[in-house]
């Protein structure tokens, strides 16, 4: 997957389009899982199983891009993450090692959606029930409905003869000992209707309710709420309403000023981008740097000369910081960065140690020229074999220097040995 070629685009563009893919992967999921369940979107454990199995993508997408598998700026691993994670976490993509250990996973997060898939057949099956019987009363309810369904099911039934012998069956049981007229005649209606109502669903499983609306048997009311399922209607309409919001929400924030200076600075710090990305990160940076929109530009500048210090600092990380930190070189932005700089020599990282010096020396050289510049500052060369001793002498001397060309104020949080 690694060697996928495709547009590389912002990284924020390809995680949108994960999320929205995998919204719509989810819903199929979940209906494919639930098939069984007409009402399953009522209910809030489905709405839970749809979310997971739509963050999952998101989850593996960047998780796959941390192990260098891929790069999310990659629409088309984007779009393969997005469809195909099932297939990816079941090990079955073999260019995705990670995929073997997260596979483990995969198996109790499928049982888990399965164990709710039954929970919700249970529930569902005692929305059935309530449903009929609340239809069964309904139908029942008069002498003059029992007889207009029992018309319908003479009307639609292919079992007439049958029809006819289980009804007047009905009709000449004799009432037994102990009931009254009325009781019985209650039980009577409800067989004739329960016999009536196996004879039209058989003929019209699906849109029976059609047939009772349309005969005035129910009222639209009761047909929506009963056969229509508006309540699940409604919650699916109502879902996909509030996640669409959220999302617009989400997309919203991300975009303010603030919040987008922060994702470059994390892209800025990533070392596994592309080099199309890193140039989109450097100018959207350079731009801030130089207009700043949010906040001062020493603000952006600080967190990222601090990196310096780290020892595992990532080369082209490193060569990035030092480029900024030239090519935006002014005496307001070098009473930040310049001490930052020198106390960042300090490093465990020899490499970093030695672009820092050459860094510090071309700041001298390009707008301190005319200051004091110590032989042994300009003949060091940084290495591996350097006491710590030695580095803190150099240090030293840049202090020196610094205090001899830096401006009498300084920003706030400057502090100056």
């Amino acid at each position: 997957m690694g060697q996928i070629v495709s547009p590389d685009q912002p990284a924020y563009v390809c995680y949108l389009l994960v999320i929205v893919v995998g919204f719509w992967v989810a819903y199929g999921r979940v209906n494919r899982l639930m098939a069984s369940s007409p009402g399953r979107w009522a209910f809030f454990e489905t709405w839970l199983v749809f979310l997971a199995y739509a963050i999952v993508p998101v989850i593996l997408f960047w998780i796959l891009d941390y192990t260098n598998a891929i790069h999310d700026t990659s629409v088309f691993a984007a779009l393969l993450v997005a469809v195909s994670y099932r297939q990816i976490l079941a090990g079955e993509v073999k260019e995705t090692p990670v995929a073997g250990q997260l596979s483990a996973l995969w198996s109790p997060f499928e049982a888990w959606g399965v164990q709710v898939r039954d929970r919700i057949v249970s529930k569902n099956k005692v929305r059935s029930d309530r449903f009929s019987e609340n239809l069964r009363v309904e139908l029942s309810k008069t002498a003059q409905t029992v007889t207009h369904l029992v018309e319908l099911a003479y009307f639609v039934a292919n079992d007439t003869p049958v029809l006819t012998q289980d009804l007047s069956g009905i009709s000449q049981e004799p009432i037994p000992p102990g009931l009254t007229q009325q009781a019985f005649d209650n039980i009577q209606a409800r067989r004739k209707v329960d016999r009536c109502m196996m004879s039209i669903r058989l003929v019209n499983p699906e849109d029976y309710g059609f047939l009772l609306k349309q005969r005035s048997l129910i009222s639209a009311l009761q047909y929506w709420l009963w056969i229509g399922d508006v309540s699940t209607r409604l919650s699916r309409f109502l879902g996909l309403i509030v996640l669409t919001l959220l999302l617009y929400v989400a997309v919203s924030l991300f975009f303010r000023p603030c919040n987008i200076l922060q994702y470059h600075l994390w892209r800025f710090q990533k070392p596994n981008t592309t080099e199309l990305d890193r140039f989109r990160t450097h100018n959207f940076l350079a731009g801030q740097i130089a207009k700043p929109q949010c906040k001062d530009e020493w603000v952006i500048l600080d967190p990222l000369v601090r990196l310096l210090r780290y020892r595992d600092l990532d080369r082209r990380v490193a060569e990035d910081v030092l480029s900024l930190t030239l090519e935006f070189r002014s005496p307001k932005l070098d009473q930040r960065t310049v001490p930052m700089l020198i106390e960042a020599l300090r490093t465990e990282n020899p490499d970093v140690r030695l672009r820092i010096h050459q860094t510090l020396k071309a700041l001298r050289d390009l707008d301190y020229a005319n200051s004091i510049n110590y032989d042994t500052l300009a003949d060091w060369v940084p290495a591996k074999s350097d006491s710590a001793a030695l580095i803190e002498e150099k240090i030293k001397r840049y202090w020196t220097w610094w205090n001899t060309v830096a401006p009498k104020t300084s920003p706030p949080g400057t502090t100056v040995p």
